[in-house]
């Protein structure tokens, strides 16, 4: 019997892409944004464990997943937007969530940074962004917060593309 559950766990995690480091190419930056866009990054960066992919969506739209060591990179109309992010299990079963609320301004650069960890809240400025669920609910949370300049471009250049899904 102990086989058999092994044997359908581990074809459940290969079936649904859990195994596997990120493959896209090496981040680049990008060129500064015009006067009329605000140029956006994404990224994950945790060192959490069995949590794969995380979905996106900006404003309620579809943007896409990224694993641990994935970004995204694009342009946005200034203004009011939101970015909503969540965590699944095993890729299936929704875990945690939580979205972040931001102005983005003409010509300016943001640094959005994710990650998951255990239910400790860590340090922000802004406490508001903390957990998407009560910590009664989730061992796991998925967290979103806009980082510094010159450290979300450190740990950029360790990420790859995320692949459009």
């Amino acid at each position: 019997m102990r086989g058999l559950v092994f044997l359908l766990i581990t074809g459940l995690m290969l079936g649904l892409g859990c195994a596997g480091a990120p493959g896209g190419p090496r981040f680049e930056p990008l060129i500064e944004p015009g006067p009329a866009d605000t140029l956006v990054y994404v990224w994950r960066h945790d060192s959490l464990r069995g949590v794969e992919r995380v979905d996106l969506r900006l404003d309620d739209e579809k943007l896409g997943r990224v694993k641990n060591g994935e970004f995204l990179a694009f342009l946005l109309d200034p203004g009011h937007h939101e970015l909503r992010v969540r965590l699944r299990w095993l890729d299936l079963i929704p875990r945690s969530w939580n979205g972040l609320s931001f102005e983005a301004k003409p010509g300016q650069t943001l640094f959005l940074r994710i990650w998951a960890q255990y239910q400790e809240t860590p340090h922000l400025s802004d406490p508001g962004s903390a957990p998407g669920r009560p910590e009664s609910e989730a061992k796991v949370v998925i967290f979103v917060a806009p980082w510094p300049a010159e450290d979300a471009m450190a740990e950029l250049q360790r990420t790859r593309r995320a692949p459009r899904r």
